[in-house]
């Protein structure tokens, strides 16, 4: 590198910003989570229509929504480990038809993830 010259993608700089980027995407995952679990909060009965979240009975299905960072440390998937939760998704059996709640709220909420992201990403840089 040249006298005189700054290279501002690497050292303490890239790493603030990394760190930042990392705290952006978990305090993303956390908003889509909650929003995730507000979205399948109506309460039954009614049941719900197809191409609606399904409506809370017992409240597994809520409960059971929960993030978990990937190895990579910048990736952070927001899931269930309830196996009905993909039948409900994306309607997988026969007799019923989607119900999803993953998707719309990831939809509705991606321009406030991205702000979020962006938010945190400026803090770990000043």
């Amino acid at each position: 590198m040249e006298a005189g010259k700054v290279n501002m993608f690497s050292g303490p700089f890239v790493e603030k910003m990394r760190a930042g980027l990392a705290r952006g995407i978990k305090v993303a995952a956390i908003h889509y989570q909650n929003e995730v679990k507000k979205t399948i909060s109506i309460k039954y009965p009614p049941a719900s229509v197809p191409d609606e979240p399904p409506h809370l009975r017992t409240g597994l299905l809520r409960a059971s929504i929960q993030n978990r960072r990937m190895p990579d440390g910048m990736t952070i998937m927001v899931l269930s480990d309830k196996k009905y939760a993909r039948h409900l998704e994306w309607g997988l059996d026969p007799n019923l038809k989607p119900r999803p709640f993953f998707r719309p709220t990831l939809t509705h909420n991606l321009t406030a993830m991205k702000a979020l992201v962006i938010q945190e990403v400026g803090r770990g840089v000043r």
